[in-house]
Protein backbone atom coordinates (compact mmCIF):
# COMPACT_ATOMS: atom_id res chain seq x y z
CA UNK A 1 0.00 0.00 0.00
CA UNK A 2 1.31 3.34 -0.51
CA UNK A 3 0.49 6.33 1.46
CA UNK A 4 -2.33 7.41 -0.21
CA UNK A 5 -3.87 4.22 0.61
CA UNK A 6 -2.96 3.66 4.17
CA UNK A 7 -4.85 7.26 4.61
CA UNK A 8 -7.82 6.57 2.67
CA UNK A 9 -8.23 3.34 5.51
CA UNK A 10 -7.37 5.20 8.14
CA UNK A 11 -10.05 7.81 7.26
CA UNK A 12 -12.22 5.39 7.08
CA UNK A 13 -11.43 3.88 10.22
CA UNK A 14 -11.95 7.21 11.93
CA UNK A 15 -15.59 7.87 9.41
CA UNK A 16 -14.38 10.87 8.39
CA UNK A 17 -14.10 10.40 4.47
CA UNK A 18 -13.16 14.28 4.28
CA UNK A 19 -11.15 16.50 5.94
CA UNK A 20 -13.63 18.13 8.50
CA UNK A 21 -11.49 17.53 11.57
CA UNK A 22 -8.26 16.25 10.67
CA UNK A 23 -6.77 17.13 7.75
CA UNK A 24 -4.44 15.20 5.44
CA UNK A 25 -1.23 16.67 6.60
CA UNK A 26 -2.22 15.80 10.27
CA UNK A 27 -2.77 12.21 9.73
CA UNK A 28 0.46 12.01 7.63
CA UNK A 29 2.03 13.47 10.46
CA UNK A 30 0.08 10.89 12.57
CA UNK A 31 1.12 8.03 9.88
CA UNK A 32 4.94 9.10 10.41
CA UNK A 33 4.58 8.28 14.28
CA UNK A 34 3.37 4.93 13.80
CA UNK A 35 6.69 4.06 11.66
CA UNK A 36 8.57 5.35 14.38
CA UNK A 37 6.74 3.13 17.01
CA UNK A 38 7.11 0.20 14.34
CA UNK A 39 10.79 0.90 13.63
CA UNK A 40 11.55 0.88 17.39
CA UNK A 41 9.97 -2.30 17.94
CA UNK A 42 11.10 -4.08 14.11
CA UNK A 43 13.71 -1.54 12.56
CA UNK A 44 14.71 -1.65 8.86
CA UNK A 45 17.93 -3.19 9.28
CA UNK A 46 20.35 -1.85 6.40
CA UNK A 47 24.45 -2.16 5.81
CA UNK A 48 26.29 0.40 3.78
CA UNK A 49 29.89 0.82 2.94
CA UNK A 50 31.20 4.26 3.85
CA UNK A 51 34.33 5.86 3.38
CA UNK A 52 37.05 7.33 5.85
CA UNK A 53 38.19 11.11 6.16
CA UNK A 54 41.69 11.06 4.70
CA UNK A 55 43.96 11.00 7.83
CA UNK A 56 41.51 10.33 10.18
CA UNK A 57 39.49 7.18 11.65
CA UNK A 58 36.82 8.63 11.08
CA UNK A 59 33.96 7.57 8.41
CA UNK A 60 31.64 10.53 6.88
CA UNK A 61 28.31 8.81 7.74
CA UNK A 62 26.43 12.02 5.96
CA UNK A 63 24.84 9.61 3.50
CA UNK A 64 22.81 7.55 5.49
CA UNK A 65 19.22 7.74 6.78
CA UNK A 66 19.54 6.06 10.32
CA UNK A 67 17.95 6.37 13.82
CA UNK A 68 20.54 3.76 15.00
CA UNK A 69 24.00 2.59 14.34
CA UNK A 70 24.70 -0.92 15.60
CA UNK A 71 27.72 -2.32 14.31
CA UNK A 72 31.00 -1.31 12.34
CA UNK A 73 33.04 -4.01 10.19
CA UNK A 74 36.42 -3.17 9.32
CA UNK A 75 38.17 -4.10 6.63
CA UNK A 76 35.50 -4.35 4.14
CA UNK A 77 37.04 -8.03 2.98
CA UNK A 78 35.87 -11.69 1.96
CA UNK A 79 39.67 -13.02 2.28
CA UNK A 80 38.91 -12.51 6.48
CA UNK A 81 36.69 -12.16 8.91
CA UNK A 82 35.53 -8.58 9.28
CA UNK A 83 36.57 -7.15 12.90
CA UNK A 84 33.60 -5.49 15.23
CA UNK A 85 34.64 -2.17 15.83
CA UNK A 86 33.92 0.06 18.42
CA UNK A 87 32.52 3.44 17.62
CA UNK A 88 31.24 7.06 18.61
CA UNK A 89 28.96 9.25 16.99
CA UNK A 90 29.64 12.74 16.78
CA UNK A 91 27.58 14.57 13.85
CA UNK A 92 27.79 13.37 10.70
CA UNK A 93 31.33 11.66 11.58
CA UNK A 94 31.84 8.06 13.13
CA UNK A 95 34.81 7.49 15.01
CA UNK A 96 36.27 4.12 15.04
CA UNK A 97 38.38 2.36 17.50
CA UNK A 98 41.68 1.48 15.84
CA UNK A 99 45.37 0.90 15.61
CA UNK A 100 46.02 2.89 12.66
CA UNK A 101 45.01 5.38 10.54
CA UNK A 102 43.64 3.62 7.60
CA UNK A 103 45.52 4.59 4.61
CA UNK A 104 43.53 5.93 1.55
CA UNK A 105 44.54 4.36 -1.65
CA UNK A 106 42.38 4.39 -5.42
CA UNK A 107 42.93 2.33 -8.30
CA UNK A 108 44.14 3.66 -10.93
CA UNK A 109 43.92 2.20 -15.21
CA UNK A 110 47.23 0.14 -14.09
CA UNK A 111 45.65 -1.48 -11.58
CA UNK A 112 48.15 -0.18 -8.62
CA UNK A 113 47.26 2.02 -6.10
CA UNK A 114 47.43 5.83 -6.09
CA UNK A 115 46.84 8.68 -4.01
CA UNK A 116 43.76 9.45 -6.04
CA UNK A 117 41.90 7.74 -8.10
CA UNK A 118 38.22 8.03 -10.71
CA UNK A 119 37.34 5.52 -13.15
CA UNK A 120 37.49 6.27 -16.88
CA UNK A 121 34.47 6.58 -18.82
CA UNK A 122 30.11 7.25 -18.02
CA UNK A 123 28.98 4.91 -15.51
CA UNK A 124 25.25 4.20 -14.89
CA UNK A 125 24.33 2.85 -11.88
CA UNK A 126 20.15 1.48 -11.69
CA UNK A 127 17.86 1.54 -9.02
CA UNK A 128 17.69 -1.89 -7.41
CA UNK A 129 19.95 -3.85 -9.72
CA UNK A 130 23.43 -4.98 -9.04
CA UNK A 131 23.92 -4.50 -12.62
CA UNK A 132 26.38 -1.17 -13.82
CA UNK A 133 26.99 -0.20 -17.60
CA UNK A 134 29.49 2.25 -18.82
CA UNK A 135 30.67 4.22 -21.69
CA UNK A 136 34.36 4.31 -22.88
CA UNK A 137 34.70 2.32 -19.13
CA UNK A 138 38.20 0.11 -18.46
CA UNK A 139 36.37 -1.80 -15.54
CA UNK A 140 38.47 -5.18 -16.05
CA UNK A 141 41.87 -3.26 -16.03
CA UNK A 142 40.86 -0.77 -13.05
CA UNK A 143 38.74 -3.18 -10.83
CA UNK A 144 39.62 -5.89 -8.84
CA UNK A 145 37.11 -8.65 -8.41
CA UNK A 146 35.97 -9.53 -4.94
CA UNK A 147 37.29 -13.40 -5.70
CA UNK A 148 37.84 -15.81 -3.03
CA UNK A 149 41.56 -14.70 -2.23
CA UNK A 150 40.79 -11.30 -3.09
CA UNK A 151 38.76 -8.00 -2.37
CA UNK A 152 36.91 -6.44 -4.97
CA UNK A 153 37.11 -2.65 -4.84
CA UNK A 154 34.90 -0.06 -4.47
CA UNK A 155 33.18 2.14 -6.45
CA UNK A 156 30.60 5.40 -5.87
CA UNK A 157 28.32 8.04 -7.80
CA UNK A 158 30.42 11.40 -7.72
CA UNK A 159 27.25 12.49 -6.04
CA UNK A 160 27.15 10.13 -3.34
CA UNK A 161 28.94 8.83 0.20
CA UNK A 162 27.88 5.40 0.07
CA UNK A 163 30.38 3.17 -1.69
CA UNK A 164 29.24 -0.27 -3.40
CA UNK A 165 31.39 -3.27 -3.60
CA UNK A 166 32.50 -4.65 -7.10
CA UNK A 167 31.43 -8.76 -7.54
CA UNK A 168 33.18 -9.08 -10.52
CA UNK A 169 33.96 -7.40 -13.86
CA UNK A 170 32.15 -8.81 -17.35
CA UNK A 171 33.95 -6.87 -19.50
CA UNK A 172 35.36 -3.37 -19.76
CA UNK A 173 31.60 -1.81 -20.02
CA UNK A 174 29.79 -3.95 -17.70
CA UNK A 175 30.12 -5.09 -14.51
CA UNK A 176 28.25 -6.84 -10.93
CA UNK A 177 28.07 -5.13 -7.25
CA UNK A 178 27.61 -7.56 -3.94
CA UNK A 179 24.42 -6.00 -3.38
CA UNK A 180 21.67 -4.06 -5.39
CA UNK A 181 22.48 -0.25 -5.73
CA UNK A 182 19.54 1.91 -3.52
CA UNK A 183 19.48 5.18 -4.53
CA UNK A 184 18.14 6.82 -7.69
CA UNK A 185 19.55 5.64 -11.25
CA UNK A 186 22.08 7.94 -11.83
CA UNK A 187 24.41 8.39 -14.92
CA UNK A 188 27.40 9.88 -13.57
CA UNK A 189 29.26 12.42 -15.25
CA UNK A 190 32.78 11.51 -17.51
CA UNK A 191 35.19 10.46 -15.65
CA UNK A 192 34.03 11.46 -12.35
CA UNK A 193 32.80 7.80 -10.64
CA UNK A 194 35.09 7.30 -7.50
CA UNK A 195 36.88 4.32 -6.89
CA UNK A 196 38.96 2.44 -3.08
CA UNK A 197 40.14 -0.21 -1.93
CA UNK A 198 38.73 -2.64 0.31
CA UNK A 199 40.64 -0.53 3.07
CA UNK A 200 39.83 2.14 2.85
CA UNK A 201 36.22 1.91 3.95
CA UNK A 202 34.44 0.17 6.40
CA UNK A 203 30.93 -1.32 6.54
CA UNK A 204 28.10 0.28 9.10
CA UNK A 205 25.01 -1.59 10.00
CA UNK A 206 22.40 0.48 10.94
CA UNK A 207 18.75 1.47 12.02
CA UNK A 208 16.28 3.38 9.77
CA UNK A 209 12.73 4.23 9.69
CA UNK A 210 10.41 2.63 7.32
CA UNK A 211 9.30 5.31 5.18
CA UNK A 212 6.31 6.10 2.71
CA UNK A 213 7.48 9.70 2.09
CA UNK A 214 9.92 11.75 -0.64
CA UNK A 215 12.77 13.24 1.09
CA UNK A 216 13.17 16.51 1.92
CA UNK A 217 12.94 19.18 -0.96
CA UNK A 218 16.17 21.08 -1.76
CA UNK A 219 16.27 24.44 -2.82
CA UNK A 220 19.27 25.94 -4.71
CA UNK A 221 18.90 29.36 -5.83
CA UNK A 222 18.20 32.98 -4.59
CA UNK A 223 15.37 33.57 -5.73
CA UNK A 224 11.45 32.43 -4.43
CA UNK A 225 11.28 29.22 -3.06
CA UNK A 226 7.51 28.13 -2.68
CA UNK A 227 7.20 25.26 -3.88
CA UNK A 228 4.96 22.43 -2.34
CA UNK A 229 5.56 18.66 -3.41
CA UNK A 230 3.21 16.16 -3.60
CA UNK A 231 3.88 12.68 -3.16
CA UNK A 232 0.93 9.75 -3.55
CA UNK A 233 3.99 7.74 -5.54
CA UNK A 234 2.56 4.61 -7.31
CA UNK A 235 6.27 4.23 -8.91
CA UNK A 236 8.39 1.05 -7.77
CA UNK A 237 11.82 2.01 -8.64
CA UNK A 238 13.82 5.17 -6.25
CA UNK A 239 13.82 8.24 -8.99
CA UNK A 240 15.53 12.04 -8.31
CA UNK A 241 13.36 14.23 -9.38
CA UNK A 242 14.73 17.66 -10.40
CA UNK A 243 12.48 20.74 -11.39
CA UNK A 244 13.89 23.98 -12.88
CA UNK A 245 12.62 27.61 -13.68
CA UNK A 246 13.25 27.93 -17.55
CA UNK A 247 11.20 31.29 -18.02
CA UNK A 248 11.12 34.23 -15.59
CA UNK A 249 8.09 36.05 -16.75
CA UNK A 250 4.33 36.95 -16.17
CA UNK A 251 3.56 33.58 -15.60
CA UNK A 252 6.77 31.09 -14.96
CA UNK A 253 7.92 28.07 -16.47
CA UNK A 254 9.93 25.12 -15.56
CA UNK A 255 11.19 21.95 -16.87
CA UNK A 256 10.84 18.28 -14.43
CA UNK A 257 13.31 15.46 -15.11
CA UNK A 258 13.17 11.96 -12.93
CA UNK A 259 16.64 11.10 -13.34
CA UNK A 260 18.48 14.10 -11.52
CA UNK A 261 18.47 16.03 -15.05
CA UNK A 262 19.80 13.72 -17.36
CA UNK A 263 17.15 13.66 -19.13
CA UNK A 264 14.34 15.88 -18.94
CA UNK A 265 10.21 14.58 -19.26
CA UNK A 266 8.92 18.03 -19.71
CA UNK A 267 9.54 21.71 -20.73
CA UNK A 268 8.19 25.17 -20.58
CA UNK A 269 5.47 23.76 -18.38
CA UNK A 270 3.63 26.91 -16.35
CA UNK A 271 3.69 27.49 -13.05
CA UNK A 272 0.39 26.73 -11.27
CA UNK A 273 -1.44 27.02 -8.07
CA UNK A 274 -2.91 24.49 -8.91
CA UNK A 275 -1.16 20.82 -8.31
CA UNK A 276 0.19 19.68 -11.41
CA UNK A 277 0.66 16.32 -12.35
CA UNK A 278 4.30 15.09 -12.94
CA UNK A 279 4.28 11.33 -13.26
CA UNK A 280 3.37 8.24 -10.34
CA UNK A 281 1.90 10.43 -8.63
CA UNK A 282 3.89 13.02 -7.73
CA UNK A 283 3.01 16.77 -8.29
CA UNK A 284 3.68 19.92 -7.71
CA UNK A 285 1.84 23.41 -6.90
CA UNK A 286 3.69 26.95 -6.39
CA UNK A 287 2.55 29.14 -3.93
CA UNK A 288 2.76 32.27 -6.90
CA UNK A 289 2.80 31.70 -11.01
CA UNK A 290 5.57 34.13 -11.19
CA UNK A 291 8.22 35.84 -9.65
CA UNK A 292 10.79 33.24 -9.81
CA UNK A 293 14.36 33.48 -10.71
CA UNK A 294 15.32 32.02 -13.81
CA UNK A 295 17.57 28.82 -13.04
CA UNK A 296 17.22 28.40 -9.96
CA UNK A 297 15.75 24.64 -9.30
CA UNK A 298 14.72 21.83 -6.83
CA UNK A 299 15.64 18.37 -6.03
CA UNK A 300 14.00 15.35 -4.42
CA UNK A 301 13.96 12.16 -4.13
CA UNK A 302 11.23 9.53 -4.43
CA UNK A 303 11.01 5.48 -3.18
CA UNK A 304 8.62 2.99 -3.50
CA UNK A 305 7.77 1.66 0.11
CA UNK A 306 9.97 0.02 2.44
CA UNK A 307 7.15 -0.84 4.91
CA UNK A 308 6.97 -5.07 4.90
CA UNK A 309 2.68 -5.58 4.05
CA UNK A 310 2.40 -7.27 7.27
CA UNK A 311 2.98 -3.95 8.93
CA UNK A 312 0.56 -2.20 6.51
CA UNK A 313 -2.21 -2.64 9.04
CA UNK A 314 -0.21 -1.78 12.02
CA UNK A 315 0.51 1.82 10.84
CA UNK A 316 -3.19 1.75 9.63
CA UNK A 317 -4.27 1.23 13.26
CA UNK A 318 -1.56 3.47 14.56
CA UNK A 319 -2.32 6.34 12.70
CA UNK A 320 -6.04 6.23 14.12
CA UNK A 321 -4.90 5.87 17.39
CA UNK A 322 -2.38 8.85 17.07
CA UNK A 323 -4.89 11.16 15.88
CA UNK A 324 -7.99 9.93 18.07
CA UNK A 325 -5.47 10.29 21.03
CA UNK A 326 -4.54 13.72 20.10
CA UNK A 327 -7.87 15.40 19.30
CA UNK A 328 -9.10 13.64 22.25
CA UNK A 329 -6.32 15.60 24.23
CA UNK A 330 -6.30 18.81 22.08
CA UNK A 331 -10.16 18.52 22.87
CA UNK A 332 -10.61 18.25 26.24
CA UNK A 333 -7.92 20.82 26.65
CA UNK A 334 -9.41 23.54 23.82
CA UNK A 335 -12.70 22.80 26.01
CA UNK A 336 -11.33 23.68 29.19
CA UNK A 337 -9.08 26.46 28.01
CA UNK A 338 -12.23 27.56 27.01
CA UNK A 339 -14.01 27.30 30.09
CA UNK A 340 -10.95 28.79 32.20
CA UNK A 341 -11.64 32.00 29.75
CA UNK A 342 -15.16 32.20 29.95
CA UNK A 343 -14.49 32.18 33.66
CA UNK A 344 -12.05 34.50 34.03
CA UNK A 345 -14.33 37.15 31.50
CA UNK A 346 -17.39 36.28 33.79
CA UNK A 347 -15.08 37.73 37.00
CA UNK A 348 -14.26 40.77 34.81
CA UNK A 349 -17.96 41.58 33.86
CA UNK A 350 -18.63 40.54 37.36
CA UNK A 351 -16.16 43.06 38.86
CA UNK A 352 -17.27 45.50 36.22
CA UNK A 353 -21.19 45.67 36.99
CA UNK A 354 -19.50 46.19 40.57
CA UNK A 355 -17.67 49.12 39.55
CA UNK A 356 -20.49 50.39 37.76
CA UNK A 357 -23.37 50.12 40.78
CA UNK A 358 -20.69 51.46 42.78
CA UNK A 359 -20.12 54.80 40.54
CA UNK A 360 -24.17 54.96 40.18
CA UNK A 361 -24.12 54.67 44.01
CA UNK A 362 -21.23 57.82 44.27
CA UNK A 363 -22.78 59.91 41.43
CA UNK A 364 -26.76 59.75 43.45
CA UNK A 365 -24.66 60.76 46.51
CA UNK A 366 -22.98 63.72 44.98
CA UNK A 367 -26.38 64.56 43.28
CA UNK A 368 -27.91 64.76 47.16
CA UNK A 369 -24.86 66.80 48.61
CA UNK A 370 -25.04 69.18 45.63
CA UNK A 371 -28.84 69.52 45.83
CA UNK A 372 -28.57 69.94 49.63
CA UNK A 373 -25.68 72.84 49.47
CA UNK A 374 -27.50 74.71 46.50
CA UNK A 375 -30.70 75.26 48.10
CA UNK A 376 -29.30 76.17 51.13
CA UNK A 377 -27.65 78.83 49.31
CA UNK A 378 -31.02 79.73 47.36
CA UNK A 379 -32.69 79.97 50.87
CA UNK A 380 -29.68 81.82 52.16
CA UNK A 381 -30.28 84.53 48.85
CA UNK A 382 -33.99 84.11 48.73
CA UNK A 383 -33.73 85.61 52.20
CA UNK A 384 -31.40 88.37 51.73
CA UNK A 385 -33.38 89.65 49.01
CA UNK A 386 -36.65 89.66 50.92
CA UNK A 387 -34.66 91.70 53.73
CA UNK A 388 -33.36 94.56 51.19
CA UNK A 389 -37.09 94.31 49.51
CA UNK A 390 -38.62 95.01 52.83
CA UNK A 391 -36.04 98.23 53.06
CA UNK A 392 -37.17 99.45 49.76
CA UNK A 393 -40.62 99.38 50.93
CA UNK A 394 -39.92 100.77 54.06
CA UNK A 395 -38.16 103.20 52.85
CA UNK A 396 -40.57 104.24 49.99
CA UNK A 397 -43.14 104.36 52.79
CA UNK A 398 -41.90 106.73 55.14
CA UNK A 399 -40.77 109.02 51.51
CA UNK A 400 -44.33 109.00 50.23
CA UNK A 401 -45.67 109.27 53.59
CA UNK A 402 -43.48 112.92 53.95
CA UNK A 403 -44.02 113.68 50.47
CA UNK A 404 -47.62 116.20 52.14
CA UNK A 405 -45.21 117.71 54.55
CA UNK A 406 -43.10 118.56 51.87
CA UNK A 407 -45.33 120.01 49.70
CA UNK A 408 -46.92 121.99 52.29
CA UNK A 409 -43.93 123.32 53.19
CA UNK A 410 -43.29 124.19 49.90
CA UNK A 411 -46.74 125.73 49.16
CA UNK A 412 -46.48 127.85 52.59
CA UNK A 413 -42.58 129.21 51.43
CA UNK A 414 -44.00 129.31 47.88
CA UNK A 415 -46.82 132.23 48.97
CA UNK A 416 -44.27 133.83 51.49
CA UNK A 417 -41.99 133.66 48.55
CA UNK A 418 -44.70 135.89 47.18
CA UNK A 419 -45.93 138.07 49.61
CA UNK A 420 -42.46 139.17 50.37
CA UNK A 421 -42.03 139.85 46.86
CA UNK A 422 -45.56 141.86 46.23
CA UNK A 423 -44.00 143.72 49.35
CA UNK A 424 -40.88 143.90 47.97
CA UNK A 425 -42.65 145.67 45.05
CA UNK A 426 -45.05 148.25 47.33
CA UNK A 427 -41.72 149.27 49.36
CA UNK A 428 -39.85 150.05 45.90
CA UNK A 429 -42.30 151.70 44.94
CA UNK A 430 -43.08 154.18 47.87
CA UNK A 431 -39.08 154.42 47.80
CA UNK A 432 -39.13 155.58 44.22
CA UNK A 433 -42.50 157.98 45.16
CA UNK A 434 -40.38 159.07 48.10
CA UNK A 435 -37.22 159.39 46.25
CA UNK A 436 -39.27 161.72 43.61
CA UNK A 437 -39.88 164.34 46.50
CA UNK A 438 -36.38 165.29 46.74
CA UNK A 439 -35.29 169.03 46.06
CA UNK A 440 -33.86 169.29 42.90
CA UNK A 441 -30.60 170.12 44.24
CA UNK A 442 -30.39 166.79 45.77
CA UNK A 443 -31.71 167.83 49.85
CA UNK A 444 -34.33 165.34 51.34
CA UNK A 445 -36.71 166.46 53.43
CA UNK A 446 -36.52 164.67 56.97
CA UNK A 447 -39.85 163.01 56.51
CA UNK A 448 -39.28 161.44 53.52
CA UNK A 449 -35.83 160.34 54.32
CA UNK A 450 -36.93 157.91 57.43
CA UNK A 451 -40.16 156.66 55.32
CA UNK A 452 -37.71 155.60 52.44
CA UNK A 453 -35.02 154.54 54.83
CA UNK A 454 -38.32 152.42 56.67
CA UNK A 455 -39.17 151.21 53.15
CA UNK A 456 -35.43 149.86 53.02
CA UNK A 457 -34.95 148.12 55.63
CA UNK A 458 -38.52 146.41 55.22
CA UNK A 459 -37.59 145.29 51.55
CA UNK A 460 -34.28 143.80 53.38
CA UNK A 461 -36.44 141.73 55.59
CA UNK A 462 -38.49 140.81 53.08
CA UNK A 463 -35.70 139.67 50.94
CA UNK A 464 -33.96 137.48 54.14
CA UNK A 465 -37.40 135.92 54.71
CA UNK A 466 -37.98 134.76 50.96
CA UNK A 467 -34.45 133.77 51.40
CA UNK A 468 -34.98 131.52 54.28
CA UNK A 469 -37.55 129.77 52.58
CA UNK A 470 -35.76 129.27 49.40
CA UNK A 471 -33.28 127.40 51.97
CA UNK A 472 -36.03 125.45 53.67
CA UNK A 473 -37.38 124.34 50.56
CA UNK A 474 -33.97 123.03 49.44
CA UNK A 475 -33.49 121.31 52.25
CA UNK A 476 -36.97 119.67 51.90
CA UNK A 477 -36.01 118.73 47.99
CA UNK A 478 -32.93 117.38 49.08
CA UNK A 479 -34.40 115.63 52.00
CA UNK A 480 -36.89 114.07 49.02
CA UNK A 481 -34.55 113.35 46.78
CA UNK A 482 -32.56 110.41 49.34
CA UNK A 483 -35.52 108.59 49.64
CA UNK A 484 -35.53 107.20 45.56
CA UNK A 485 -31.30 106.81 45.84
CA UNK A 486 -31.87 105.06 49.37
CA UNK A 487 -34.36 103.01 48.00
CA UNK A 488 -32.54 102.77 44.45
CA UNK A 489 -29.42 101.10 46.20
CA UNK A 490 -31.65 98.29 48.05
CA UNK A 491 -33.41 97.91 45.21
CA UNK A 492 -29.74 97.13 43.43
CA UNK A 493 -28.69 94.55 46.44
CA UNK A 494 -32.03 93.10 46.09
CA UNK A 495 -31.07 92.66 42.19
CA UNK A 496 -27.72 91.06 43.14
CA UNK A 497 -29.39 88.81 45.45
CA UNK A 498 -31.94 87.59 43.30
CA UNK A 499 -29.48 86.84 40.17
CA UNK A 500 -27.15 84.32 42.64
CA UNK A 501 -30.85 83.18 43.36
CA UNK A 502 -30.98 82.47 40.01
CA UNK A 503 -27.67 80.53 39.33
CA UNK A 504 -28.52 78.17 42.35
CA UNK A 505 -31.42 77.68 40.70
CA UNK A 506 -29.27 76.86 37.33
CA UNK A 507 -27.37 74.49 39.16
CA UNK A 508 -29.84 72.52 40.92
CA UNK A 509 -31.12 72.22 37.23
CA UNK A 510 -28.04 70.83 36.24
CA UNK A 511 -28.12 68.46 38.53
CA UNK A 512 -30.44 65.50 36.69
CA UNK A 513 -27.31 64.87 34.99
CA UNK A 514 -25.99 62.90 37.97
CA UNK A 515 -28.88 61.24 37.27
CA UNK A 516 -29.02 60.63 34.05
CA UNK A 517 -25.27 59.04 35.01
CA UNK A 518 -26.87 57.26 37.48
CA UNK A 519 -28.85 55.74 35.19
CA UNK A 520 -26.38 54.91 32.51
CA UNK A 521 -23.81 53.37 35.06
CA UNK A 522 -27.04 50.95 36.18
CA UNK A 523 -28.08 49.92 32.38
CA UNK A 524 -24.00 49.36 31.90
CA UNK A 525 -24.26 47.22 35.14
CA UNK A 526 -26.85 45.49 33.53
CA UNK A 527 -25.62 44.46 30.40
CA UNK A 528 -22.37 43.25 32.49
CA UNK A 529 -24.92 41.16 34.53
CA UNK A 530 -26.05 39.70 31.10
CA UNK A 531 -22.35 39.08 30.40
CA UNK A 532 -21.50 37.14 32.69
CA UNK A 533 -24.99 34.95 32.70
CA UNK A 534 -24.10 34.50 29.14
CA UNK A 535 -20.59 33.73 29.93
CA UNK A 536 -21.24 31.07 32.71
CA UNK A 537 -23.94 29.66 30.10
CA UNK A 538 -21.45 28.70 27.52
CA UNK A 539 -18.79 28.00 30.27
CA UNK A 540 -21.82 25.23 31.52
CA UNK A 541 -21.85 24.29 28.24
CA UNK A 542 -18.05 23.89 27.20
CA UNK A 543 -17.70 21.70 30.87
CA UNK A 544 -21.74 19.85 29.32
CA UNK A 545 -19.26 18.94 26.33
CA UNK A 546 -15.92 18.04 27.83
CA UNK A 547 -18.39 15.44 29.92
CA UNK A 548 -19.71 14.08 26.74
CA UNK A 549 -16.29 13.90 25.87
CA UNK A 550 -15.83 10.50 27.52
CA UNK A 551 -17.79 8.28 25.37
CA UNK A 552 -15.51 9.25 23.10
CA UNK A 553 -12.38 8.88 25.20
CA UNK A 554 -13.84 5.07 25.70
CA UNK A 555 -13.78 4.67 21.77
CA UNK A 556 -10.23 5.98 21.22
CA UNK A 557 -8.75 4.66 24.14
CA UNK A 558 -10.09 1.06 23.13
CA UNK A 559 -8.05 2.29 19.23
CA UNK A 560 -5.28 2.89 21.51
CA UNK A 561 -4.99 -0.73 23.12
CA UNK A 562 -5.73 -2.02 20.14
CA UNK A 563 -2.34 -0.60 18.50
CA UNK A 564 -0.55 -1.08 21.48
CA UNK A 565 -1.70 -5.21 20.91
CA UNK A 566 -0.03 -5.02 17.71
CA UNK A 567 2.67 -2.98 18.58
CA UNK A 568 3.41 -5.97 21.44
CA UNK A 569 3.24 -8.23 18.75
CA UNK A 570 6.38 -7.32 17.04
CA UNK A 571 9.85 -8.29 18.27
CA UNK A 572 11.59 -5.78 19.95
CA UNK A 573 15.01 -4.91 18.63
CA UNK A 574 17.63 -5.71 21.36
CA UNK A 575 21.06 -3.85 21.90
CA UNK A 576 22.86 -7.09 20.94
CA UNK A 577 20.96 -8.01 18.01
CA UNK A 578 18.10 -8.75 15.96
CA UNK A 579 15.16 -10.96 16.32
CA UNK A 580 13.31 -12.23 13.75
CA UNK A 581 9.73 -10.79 14.06
CA UNK A 582 6.57 -12.58 14.91
CA UNK A 583 4.28 -12.79 12.34
CA UNK A 584 1.05 -10.91 12.83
Amino acid sequence: MNRKEILTAARHNLKETTASIWTDAYLYAMMNQSLRDISDRAPLRKSAIVPFVEYTTDLDVSGLSYFDIRDVEFPVCSTQTPTIRSHSLNGDYLALDLDRIPKITHRTTSGTDASTGTLTGTVTFTNGSRAVTGVGTLFTTELKNNYEHTNGDLICPSANSRYYQVAYCSSATALVLTEVFEEATVADTLDSTLSRTHDSCARVHHSKLYTLTVSPVSFQGYGLNDITVGYDYTGTTTLNYVVKITTAAATDKYDWSDDGGVTWDATAVNCSTTAAQLNNGVTVVWAASTGHTLNEYWTFTVKPSDLPPKYEEVVISGTVAHAAQEYLANYIQTKLTGVTTLLSTASTSAGNLAARITQAIADLASLRNNIGTNLGSLGMALESAETDLAAVVTTLTTGIGTIPTISAGVATAMTDIETALDQLVTDLGSARTNMSTLTAGGKVTEKYTEIAKTDAEEAKQRIAKARQYLDELKETLALTLTYPEYAKAKTGNTKERLDKARIYLESLKTQHEYVELGIQELAAGGAYLNQSQEYMRQAEQSINSTQLASSYRTWANQKWAEYQDKLQRITKVTSKGYRNPRSL
